[in-house]
């Protein structure tokens, strides 16, 4: 039994949300659209070995998940022309270490003085990011409007909810300036680079990814994602309050929100000094 439905109507009537997946399918087959018949056994070990250089081993691990649920769903209702699609699209999980920016590091970007319009755009969307938790693709919808009562209230792209995050003097003059004009990721990430290596965001860092151990200035590591990660990392270090967090960045549950920080605060001693005054009854 074959179905009249195309592999995108199938993948986003599962993953509405999720149309970057379908956007690196694209990407990979020549800017058209993926249906079906692409999706040869050579094709997919290719793509896959394209997400690998494109995002992290675990970003690549979720997406060929996403694909593989589709295929498997509709395997016995269409032709597949590769069936051996789960052993392809399996990838392994690994252990990730990811940086973020401190407030102090944060306080050098904002005291930093862009040297042109695409730095001065980037510097701001990215320091948005940082203090209020915002993905890239609401940051660049931004505008006065959304300051309300002290408070950033806005439209989530992505998951179609309403988010409230907090403002201070600093965010509300950056959105004031309305800097939304929308950068190739390729190319935000190489000027946010640029930009904390004059900022003097050089500390000596290690991180893993894709299962490998990496040390440098921090600078060379710098991403957009790791706006988001400067903001939940530090907010958590504030307050140990991951429920508040997780409400702040828009996320459903905390499971999502504990991805984002990159540190947590080890207050074993506390805790051991609290329980040694405990006696017992003579």
């Amino acid at each position: 039994m074959n179905l009249n439905i195309k592999f995108t109507t199938a993948f986003q009537k599962k993953y509405f949300r999720e149309r970057y997946v379908l956007d690196h399918l694209k990407s990979y087959n020549n800017n058209t659209e993926v249906d079906w018949n692409d999706l040869t056994k050579l094709f997919l070990i290719e793509f896959v070995e394209y997400l690998l250089d494109e995002v992290s081993q675990n970003s690549a691990r979720t997406y060929c998940a996403h694909i593989k649920a589709i295929l498997n769903k509709y395997s016995e209702a269409i032709n597949l022309p590769c069936q051996d699609f789960a052993d392809i699209l399996t990838l392994k999980k690994v252990g990730v270490i990811n940086t973020y920016l401190t407030l102090d590091e944060i306080q050098l970007l904002i005291n930093y003085k862009p040297e042109n319009e695409i730095e001065h755009t980037i510097r701001n969307q990215f320091l948005l990011s940082c203090l209020t938790g915002m993905r890239y693709s609401d940051v660049i919808h931004l505008n006065s409007t959304n300051i309300v009562n002290s408070e950033i209230i806005y439209f989530a792209q992505k998951t179609k909810n309403v988010v409230h995050t907090i403002s201070c003097p600093v965010t509300e003059q950056l959105i004031n300036e309305e800097m939304n004009f929308k950068y190739a990721q390729k190319t935000f990430n190489k000027v946010i680079k640029q930009i904390c290596e004059k900022a003097g965001i050089n500390s000596e860092v290690k991180i893993v990814r894709a299962g490998k151990v990496e040390t440098g200035a921090k600078y060379k590591f710098i991403s957009s994602h790791d706006a988001r990660r400067s903001f939940a990392t530090t907010n958590y270090e504030i307050t140990l309050d991951i429920v508040l967090v997780c409400s702040l960045m828009g996320h459903k549950d905390i499971k999502t929100t504990q991805t984002y920080i990159c540190r947590y605060q080890n207050n074993t001693k506390e805790v051991k000094s609290t329980y040694g005054k405990l006696h017992l009854a003579v």
